[in-house]
């Protein structure tokens, strides 16, 4: 058996295996890429962290999902270049869903546009599911910092 069959009946099975253990318990994060690797790293954060993950076209179906059943996370690749993901990710902030930004190679300035703008950035050539779940957990101990009250 080769490295491809053996790669896609795994894909097939952790689908499945998402599949069949509901939504109910597991928390949901969105992504939007075009990106084959990366769509498996992120399948294999989720296997990780516990999530389901569900694709998106757009980062604003991505964003309108994310909304509507709360969810944990939404990740944008700046491959499939929608030039609207600034206003998505403040949109997302403001409302407590943490935005993560996948960089391939190392970019300072889109790493600070995202910081401005709220979002996260997880980055590395090639992206790891180590990296997508650690981006995850750092967001939402900065969300939980943010609601400790100071004084």
């Amino acid at each position: 058996m080769d490295f491809g069959t053996t790669l896609r009946r795994w894909i097939r099975r952790l689908r499945r295996d998402s599949m069949d253990r509901g939504s109910a318990e597991e928390p949901l994060v969105f992504a939007v890429t075009h990106c084959y690797p990366t769509r498996l790293a992120l399948y294999a954060a989720a296997f990780q962290g516990g999530w389901k993950v569900i694709f998106r076209k757009s980062i604003r179906e991505a964003a309108e999902a994310a909304q509507s059943c709360r969810a944990k996370a939404v990740f944008y690749d700046p491959v499939v270049g929608d030039t609207g993901w600034r206003c998505y990710c403040s949109l997302l902030s403001r409302e407590g869903v943490p935005f993560v930004f996948m960089a391939h190679p190392r970019d300072d300035d889109a790493f600070l546009a995202v910081l401005a703008a709220g979002g996260y950035q997880v980055s590395g050539d090639p992206l790891t599911s180590e990296e997508i779940v650690k981006a995850v957990d750092f967001a939402e101990e900065v969300a939980a910092l943010a609601r400790v009250p100071v004084g």
